[in-house]
């Protein structure tokens, strides 16, 4: 009878799934990746890999992996508990650099953010914008922009109407003066040594060199010392309990990468929202943007918006959505202006 029970046992774990430890590691480097983007076959938001690459998947299922710095993957989760990811890379716009520092650090990025309510997106929104950074105070002034949103069509999530969009801005590193790598610098809490990003004597992050593809590659845990943060307003609480950024920079030249070096950029966070314990959601949110073109000028002239129309068409084609993504915007439903969502 106790070997029928064990046996009944086994099979069912084969049915529901054993879970899997995963690593993902680079194929030239073989060090961890941190921050990637696990989904499942039907493009439902599972989770992201830790400081060490590492996600506990259920064996024998479909799953679909991105990162910013490397060419999506699909894979089946097997006996094999590690996962090689291939480097992406893009040719970053030249800029000149004159004797005498121009006004303004002029640039466009192509912005993608995608949210996810419950592991099923919900909002999808890309699109190009400009923006002029004061060379001395690095004030941020925006140009033009144009933008493309679309929403599910899922019933059951379109009635969670208070799952709205959380923290859309695309901007340059959130509109920071510095760049991430400076922040890290400037905090004395933080310190890089090696490849390790410390928050005191904790791991928070992963700084990478890659002299052949003239990059460097930060990424950090934001939330560094807390664990987590708590907002309460209007009745609702809100617990951010991851928000992780990575930024890869143009390295030529530079030993302390700013903001005029960023080349992309991408940012998670997960937010869990609740009223009063009778409901609550969980909220995944991802924002990308590449820095398409850049120079440095004297003038702060917007481009127009026909020209604007014309890079959308082009960059979409040049940074497109990843095959899941696709796939899920197939059946959404695109609306007119951030109103309808």
């Amino acid at each position: 009878m106790r070997n029928f029970i064990f046996v009944l046992f086994l099979f069912l774990g084969k049915l529901t799934g054993i879970a899997q430890n995963i690593t993902l590691t680079d194929s030239l480097t073989k060090t961890p990746i941190f921050s990637a983007t696990v989904c499942d076959a039907d493009g439902n938001y599972i989770g992201r890999t830790d400081m060490n690459g590492n996600i506990n998947l259920k064996k024998g299922r479909a799953y679909y992996v991105s990162h910013i710095c490397y060419e999506p993957k699909k894979f089946i989760c097997d006996e094999n508990s590690s996962v090689v990811m291939s480097p992406k890379s893009y040719t970053m716009p030249d800029l000149v650099v004159t004797a005498k520092m121009k006004k303004y650090y002029h640039c466009k990025v192509f912005f993608r953010n995608v949210q996810y309510v419950d592991s099923c997106m919900k909002y999808y929104i890309d699109g190009v914008r400009e923006f002029f950074i004061d060379t001395k105070s690095r004030k941020v002034k925006n140009g033009n922009a144009i933008c493309r949103m679309f929403q599910t069509t899922n019933k059951d999530i379109i009635q969670k109407n208070r799952a709205v969009m959380i923290g859309f801005n695309p901007g340059l590193a959130g509109m920071e003066k510095r760049s991430l790598y400076e922040e890290t610098l400037k905090n004395k809490r933080k310190r890089i040594e090696g490849d390790i990003v410390f928050g005191d004597s904790t791991q928070i992050g992963r700084y990478e060199v890659y002299p052949d593809k003239r990059e460097v590659v930060l990424s950090c845990d934001l939330l560094y010392p807390k664990s987590q943060s708590k907002l309460n307003l209007f009745g609702y609480e809100s617990i951010r309990s991851e928000d992780n950024s990575t930024e890869v920079y143009d390295a030529d030249g530079t030993e302390t990468p700013t903001i005029f070096d960023l080349k992309s950029y991408h940012r998670y966070r997960h937010i869990k929202f609740s009223r009063k314990e009778k409901f609550s959601w969980e909220n995944d949110c991802e924002d990308t943007f590449f820095v398409v073109e850049r120079e440095y000028t004297d003038t702060m002239e917007p481009t127009s918006e026909e020209v604007i129309k014309q890079d959308y068409g082009k960059y979409s084609e040049m940074y497109p959505a990843d095959e899941k993504t696709k796939s899920q915007l197939a059946v959404m439903e695109e609306v007119d202006d951030f109103s309808e969502l």
